[in-house]
């Protein structure tokens, strides 16, 4: 009787069952993977790798430091309000909310190429497959270019002067 009632669903309804499925599961799972980090936070603590942090408190505070020149502002100013100003936990949430993150921007450029299924399918391909410790740059490095790519993305599907 169940199996005959879901197959009565109207097929835009059966799409947006499946895509709150594979978002719930790709949550869970990204959840699961959080806590596991708390846990054992070794990598996704602030680390010997996460350099320049004392050129982005120089580039913060306004203080002269000749070696700024050789810390691009994009990874050492968030490194250091990271590294320098929160404790252990809050590294480590930091980092868990830039992997959110990571995960809520694949499934919006997954939705805007080609449905909302497809965008939760990749949210849950990266939840499954998350990377490994990412030390200083590259966690935020990959929030920059997948906010850029779903820009791009954003504008391509009705490109216009305002979303130029």
């Amino acid at each position: 009787m169940a199996r005959q009632e879901l197959s009565e669903l109207s097929p835009y309804f059966r799409e947006k069952l499946a895509t709150v499925l594979l978002c719930a599961v790709a949550v869970l799972v990204l959840a699961g993977q959080l806590g596991r980090w708390a846990v054992e936070p070794a990598g996704w603590a602030c680390g010997s790798g996460d350099l320049h942090v004392e050129q982005g408190e120089a580039l913060i505070r306004g203080l002269p430091d000749q070696r700024v020149a050789l810390a691009m502002p994009g990874a050492s100013v968030p490194n250091a309000l990271i590294c320098g100003r929160l404790g252990q936990t809050g590294q480590v949430a930091a980092r868990g909310f830039g992997l959110l993150t990571t995960a809520l921007l694949l499934f919006l450029i997954g939705w805007l190429l080609h449905s909302p299924r497809c965008g939760a399918l990749a949210a849950l391909c990266f939840a499954l497959y998350p990377a490994p410790p990412l030390s200083w740059d590259r966690w935020l490095y990959t929030l920059y270019v997948l906010l850029a790519a779903g820009v791009m993305v954003w504008r391509a599907r009705a490109p216009s002067l305002g979303r130029s």
